[in-house]
C-alpha cells in the first residue's frame, strides 16, 4: 500500500529536481560559451549536488542545508571571476547581480528552517556583499540588500505555510489512519507498517511477531446491556492489551471486535497472550512469527490458530455451564 507525502517531503522532492534541472540547463550553456574555470567550477559543484542528494537520502536535510550553503559559494565565486558579465558590469552592478541570484538559496534556508535559516543566510549573504563591494554607494547597498530581504521575507512567510500545512496533513493521517472509538491504529495502517518498519526489522534478523485478538461474547453484551456498554467492553480490553504490550508495539482495531498487533523482539505469543487474559479473561488470540511473507499469508496463519483456541475457549466455557 502507498501513502501521501507529507508537504515537507514534496517541498524536498521538489527542490531537488529544480537542481537538477538547473545544472541540466546550465552545463551544456557553459560547454559552448564559457571559460574553462567557470566551467570546472561547474563540474565541481556538480559533483557536490550529486553528492549532497546522496546524503539526503540517508540523513533528512544534512544534504539540503551542505548543497545551499555550496550555492551561495558558487554565486560569489562567479561574480568574482575576472571577465564575468557581473565584473564586466561594475562594482555595484556585480553586488546586486549575487544579491539576485542569492535570493534564491536564502529564500530556501528561511522556507526550511525558519528563523534559524534567515539567520545563517543572512550572514553567509552579507559576507558576499562585504566581498564583492557595493562601489560605496548608499543607493548600491539598498538595491543588493533588496532582493536579500525579499527573499527571506517570503521564505518566512512560506516556512509558516508549510508548517501549518504539515500540521494539518498530520491531523488528516491521523484520521486515516486510526479507529475513532478506540484510539488503535486501524487495518489501513496495519498494511502501511507491515510493508513498511515491519518488514525492514524482519529483513535486519529482528523477531516480529503478527498477533490477532478476537473479543469473546461482544454479542451478548449488545444484546443484553445494549451498545454503549459493548463499546465500554470492547474499551477494557484495548486497556488491557495496551497495558500488557512492550512499549513500541503496534496495535491495531481491523474489525468490529476483532484485533491485531505488530510485536518488535518478541520471539513467541504465549506470554503475551498470558498477560492479556490476567486482565480480560473474555479474548482468544493466534499469532505468527514474520518471515517476509505478504501480510495476507500472515493474517491466514495467525486467524488459523486464533480459530483453534476460540474453540477451546468455547469448549471450556460449555463444559463449565454443563
Amino acid at each position: 500500500m502507498t501513502t501521501l507525502s507529507s508537504p515537507s517531503h514534496r517541498v524536498h522532492n521538489l527542490y531537488w529536481w529544480i537542481a537538477w534541472s538547473a545544472l541540466v540547463l546550465v552545463l551544456p550553456l557553459r560547454l559552448l560559451n564559457g571559460s574553462p574555470t567557470d566551467l570546472l567550477r561547474d563540474l565541481l559543484y556538480a559533483a557536490l549536488t550529486g553528492l549532497c542528494w546522496l546524503l539526503e537520502r540517508r540523513y533528512r536535510r544534512r544534504g539540503l542545508l551542505l548543497h545551499l550553503l555550496g550555492l551561495f559559494v558558487l554565486f560569489a565565486g562567479h561574480t568574482l571571476s575576472p571577465g564575468s558579465l557581473a565584473q564586466r558590469l561594475g562594482e555595484g552592478y556585480a553586488a546586486i547581480m549575487f544579491s539576485l541570484v542569492s535570493a534564491g538559496p536564502l529564500f530556501a534556508l528561511c522556507a526550511f528552517w525558519g528563523w534559524r535559516g534567515a539567520l545563517g543566510g543572512a550572514t553567509l549573504a552579507a559576507a558576499g556583499l562585504l566581498l564583492i563591494g557595493t562601489a560605496g554607494s548608499r543607493w548600491g547597498l539598498i538595491l543588493a540588500a533588496y532582493p536579500l530581504v525579499l527573499g527571506g521575507t517570503l521564505g518566512l512567510y512560506f516556512h509558516r505555510l508549510l508548517h501549518e500545512l504539515e500540521m494539518l496533513w498530520h491531523k488528516l493521517e491521523q484520521t486515516a489512519l486510526a479507529d475513532s472509538m478506540t484510539g488503535l491504529l486501524n487495518r489501513r495502517a496495519l498494511s502501511a507498517d507491515y510493508e513498511g518498519p515491519a518488514l525492514r526489522a524482519v529483513q535486519a534478523g529482528q523477531p516480529v511477531l503478527l498477533s490477532l485478538w478476537d473479543v469473546n461474547g461482544l454479542k451478548r453484551v449488545n444484546d443484553t446491556e445494549g451498545h454503549a456498554a459493548g463499546d465500554l467492553y470492547l474499551l477494557s480490553f484495548v486497556q488491557a492489551l495496551r497495558e500488557a504490550s512492550p512499549p513500541g508495539d503496534r496495535l491495531y482495531r481491523t474489525g468490529g471486535d476483532e484485533f491485531a498487533g505488530l510485536h518488535f523482539d518478541l520471539d513467541s505469543g504465549h506470554d503475551l497472550y498470558a498477560r492479556v487474559r490476567a486482565l480480560f479473561p473474555q479474548v482468544s488470540a493466534g499469532w505468527v512469527q514474520l518471515e517476509g511473507q505478504p501480510l495476507a499469508d500472515g493474517l491466514a496463519q495467525a486467524d488459523q490458530e486464533l480459530y483453534h483456541r476460540k474453540a477451546a475457549f468455547y469448549r471450556i466455557k460449555n463444559l463449565q455451564v454443563g
